[in-house]
């Protein structure tokens, strides 16, 4: 037989149902009917054929309501029925109460009078929700909360970490700690890593745009509606993590981190024979402006600051994926030490990358059709403007 207990106001409990009283002392029977759908493990639409109204329908039940009321004359009814409304009531008589519960089953019976027995005799001891769920109704919640966070793209560890922790909010239940764990073993115990970092530990040094090439075409990721995203091979080899940030329609903006063993999947480019040369002699800052190399050749598909460059954001793209105001970039940006005002086109407000703005952007002549992807001196003095690489996600 199953324990009843109470929980505060000091009311009858049956499998976690608070089974409610009215103003007369009559038990709630669509409660009771509650709590034998919750024994079962089914929901009160699946157990309808059990409730309250197809008792009423019962000849038993007719006769047994007709003689409760004539020998309770002269005080209120044996039963008080509310059809009305999403929530119908029926508050019956103990009697009745313990009779349809016997109607349902003999051994709901029983329960029903030993938790009636107790609660009028004052036994009932407080309890928490948690103390009426058995070991595999909190594992089947545990597994509901896994199914939550896989349904939220949290995958492996982080899924199982995330669902304990769910767990343990909602019914004070730890799977990990029932198991005597505290922690689950990491999955890869590389560091990861965004393109712009990788690319440094390359030797020579590669660009970001390099190792995202390199990416794609060792088949490890690929481009969907303009945003880089893992295939099933390469989903091994990197995390992707929210940036917090949220795209105009809403979706969360992603930032792909790689674990440096990726590199051994991807084809190794050949580096061009060079003659020995002298080391060049250390120059000033003002001075690494006016080198010079031979700009790329884009196709311009864009106007009024929306290029649609292949791997580059332009300011307004860039405010457009993030979901924030042109303002707020240009804000950040600068804070952050990566864009400032042109001293040469200081009235026209024009934006130019500082020496660490170079790392993660480049400058895009849209008259020209032209992409700068390294500091020289027509960059600053046409109508280039600043672009930037995935990686600047990273700063907001």
């Amino acid at each position: 037989m199953t324990a009843c207990t109470q929980t505060p106001p000091a009311l009858p409990v049956i499998a976690g149902v608070e089974i409610t009283t009215d103003a007369e002392g009559r038990f709630n029977l669509y409660a009771l009917h509650c709590a034998w759908c919750q024994a079962k493990g089914i929901t009160p639409a699946i157990g309808r054929h059990n409730a309250p109204y197809q008792w009423f329908r019962s000849q038993q039940a007719k006769n047994l309501i007709a003689e409760m009321n004539s020998q309770t004359a002269n005080s209120q009814p044996a039963l008080k029925i509310n059809n009305g409304g999403k929530n119908p009531s029926a508050f019956a008589h103990e009697l009745l109460a313990v009779s349809y519960a016997s109607w349902i089953s003999p051994g709901f019976q029983l329960q029903v009078t030993q938790c009636f027995l107790d609660y009028k005799a004052g036994r009932l001891q407080p309890t928490t929700q948690e103390e009426h769920l058995t070991l595999d109704d909190k594992l089947r919640i545990a597994g509901s909360c896994l199914d939550l966070a896989t349904r939220y793209g949290f995958e492996g560890n982080q899924a199982r970490l995330s669902a304990d922790r769910a767990s343990q909010s909602l019914i004070n239940f730890s799977p990990l700690k029932a198991m005597g764990q505290e922690k689950l073993i990491a999955e890869n115990k590389e560091k990861a890593f965004i393109p712009a970092e990788l690319g440094k530990m390359r030797n020579p040094t590669i660009t970001a745009q390099e190792v995202n090439q390199r990416l794609k075409k060792a088949g490890l990721q690929e481009k969907l509606a303009g945003e880089w995203n893992p295939t099933e091979k390469g989903k091994a080899f990197c995390e992707v993590v929210d940036t917090t940030q949220a795209q105009s329609s809403g979706r969360p903006v992603k930032q792909i981190l790689w674990y440096p063993s990726a590199a051994a999947h991807w084809k190794q480019e050949p580096e061009p024979e060079t003659a020995p040369t002298q080391q060049p002699e250390p120059q000033s800052t003002q001075s690494i402006y006016t080198q010079r190399k031979k700009p790329i050749k884009r196709k311009s598909r864009g106007r009024w600051g929306l290029y649609a460059l292949d791997n580059y954001y332009s300011l307004r793209e860039l405010a457009q994926t993030l979901g924030i105001l042109f303002g707020e970039v240009t804000k950040k940006l600068l804070d952050k030490g990566i864009i400032e005002v042109s001293a040469r086109y200081k009235s026209n407000n024009k934006y130019i990358l500082t020496k660490e703005g170079w790392k993660v952007g480049a400058m895009y002549d849209p008259s020209d059709q032209m992409l700068y992807t390294e500091p020289c001196g027509k960059a600053l003095i046409s109508n280039a403007r600043v672009v930037f690489t995935d990686d600047i996600i990273t700063f907001f």
